[in-house]
């Protein structure tokens, strides 16, 4: 649901996701929590879309996954792989939480 909306709802949304008000590092903690979540989701994308389902470790997203598989190819997945690892690694540079979500938000 997050990926097939607009870019407006997503960051609408991702103002749901993190409380802003509180401490900066407390915030990158949870986007680098976050970004590893979805990294390993969209891992289970690519083994599921390879019929490897038994490799997969997030089973509670496993319908979700088996509908994505029809709509996400494997150029999409990969960039959307990239873009996540490249926040990830924003994060570590203390660059701010709030441009490291937006930004990946944007080129989802």
């Amino acid at each position: 649901q997050f990926l097939s909306s607009g870019i407006s709802e997503r960051l609408a949304l991702s103002e749901k996701m993190i409380d802003w008000r509180q401490d900066e590092s407390a915030n990158v903690e949870i986007i680098d929590k976050l970004l590893a979540d979805w990294q390993g989701v969209f891992r289970d994308l690519l083994l599921v879309k390879n019929e490897n389902d038994g490799l997969a470790v997030h089973f509670d997203y496993f319908a979700s996954l088996e509908k994505m598989k029809n709509i996400f190819g494997f150029s999409r997945i990969k960039s959307i792989l990239q873009n996540m690892n490249q926040a990830r690694i924003y994060s570590r540079q203390n660059l701010g939480a709030k441009n490291i979500l937006e930004n990946l938000i944007i080129n989802l």
